[in-house]
């Protein structure tokens, strides 16, 4: 129906369906799956520190693919939270799991002024490979 404005006027189950389209215009529903991605973006944060418990800025991350050796890209903007929290991965390592893989072991190398540290990481894409989950791994990294 169209109002004195000639804009068109829905009310009812109509509103209700065109709100529900609009609410969920960010998801993919891959068919026959029941699953729905949104648009939230996740990220992970480690605390880089030194050998007296300090927190280390601007240390270079590396994040390597142990299976292969294959570095793997890392957040550009490497986001600093705040001092010490350094982002090392984000939703974007769920493309560089090898096709048929749900998931991969990462060695997450932080270096400063000669000295460095790092962990080992198993990183998971969900059931709806939406996001990336981390199955291990400490949220500590010292540089010794």
């Amino acid at each position: 129906m169209r109002g004195k404005s000639g804009m068109l006027m829905v009310s009812g189950a109509g509103a209700l369906l065109l709100g529900a389209i609009w609410f969920m215009q960010g998801c993919v529903f891959p068919i026959g799956t029941g699953c729905a991605c949104d648009e939230m973006y996740m990220w992970k944060e480690v605390t880089i520190l030194d050998e007296q418990g300090n927190p280390v800025d601007s240390a270079l991350i590396t994040v390597v693919r142990t299976a292969d050796g294959k570095a793997l890209t890392v957040p550009e903007h490497n986001l600093i939270t705040k001092k010490g929290n350094t982002v090392i991965f984000d939703d974007g390592i769920t493309r560089q799991i090898p096709d048929g893989k749900t998931e991969m072991q990462i060695r997450v190398t932080a270096s400063k002024e000669g000295k460095s540290g790092e962990e080992l990481f198993v990183v998971g894409i969900t059931e709806c490979r939406c996001h990336f989950e981390v199955k291990s791994g400490r949220d500590t990294l010292v540089i010794r």
